[in-house]
């Protein structure tokens, strides 16, 4: 673990995340018309329940970075109070709680690298 972790560690690490984050809304964004271009151009059944399914598993992909998001600006405003309380060192709790964020995030970015991927195959069998 680590030891002397502070304020500034944990902006630098929470504006990577966001900016991470963003770019996985922006593509599902584009994927979501993708979704309906697809809908537009093929009318078959099996077609429209996939386009179901990738529309279902992208907004809950989107609702899970939405609250990872919006833990990273709390733990932001944590980091902003304490550092107006003049507390030179996060806690160790401020450390578990970055390192869950973490956690997250990564099991989000491998979630996302598998649905991009089953949604590339998709596409490749409907265009």
């Amino acid at each position: 673990m680590i030891q002397n972790f502070n304020a500034v560690n944990y902006h630098s690490d929470h504006k990577t995340w966001k900016s991470e984050i963003d770019l996985y809304l922006d593509e599902i964004g584009i994927f979501e018309d993708t979704l309906g271009e697809v809908l537009q151009s093929n009318s078959k059944v099996e077609t429209r329940s996939n386009v179901e399914a990738f529309q279902n598993k992208f907004l809950v992909h989107r609702k899970a970075l939405d609250v990872i998001g919006n833990s990273i600006t709390k733990h932001e405003m944590t980091l902003l109070n304490a550092a107006k309380a003049s507390h030179d060192q996060s806690s160790s709790h401020d450390l578990e709680y970055h390192a869950g964020i973490n956690s997250k995030l990564e099991t989000e970015r491998k979630i996302f690298k598998d649905l991009k991927s089953s949604f590339h195959d998709f596409l490749a069998s409907v265009l």
